[in-house]
């Protein structure tokens, strides 16, 4: 069962993936710009809630790349997919 906070993140998580669909729509540069930054968010929000679903210890201050790392500990022996995509999508 998911906790009332993992769930709260996962909405977040949808709700910033919305907006970076409907900023994407517009075809305009600055709607692209907006529109990465919102993916960007939506992603995130769901790795957040993926670490505390698993109980991945993070710090309160971790980046992006800590959440990949914290979440493949608790994975183990899977691993998350697209690892060097996410990464360059961070930067």
């Amino acid at each position: 069962m998911l906790s009332e906070s993992t769930i709260r993140r996962l909405t977040l998580s949808r709700y910033f993936f919305w907006l970076a669909e409907n900023q994407e729509k517009m075809e305009r540069e600055a709607n692209s710009f907006a529109a990465v930054n919102a993916l960007h968010d939506s992603i995130e929000y769901f790795f957040l809630a993926t670490a505390e679903h698993l109980n991945a210890q993070l710090k309160p201050r971790s980046d992006f790349e800590e959440y990949l790392n914290r979440i493949d500990e608790q994975l183990k022996p899977e691993k998350l997919p697209f690892r060097q995509k996410l990464l360059q999508l961070n930067r």
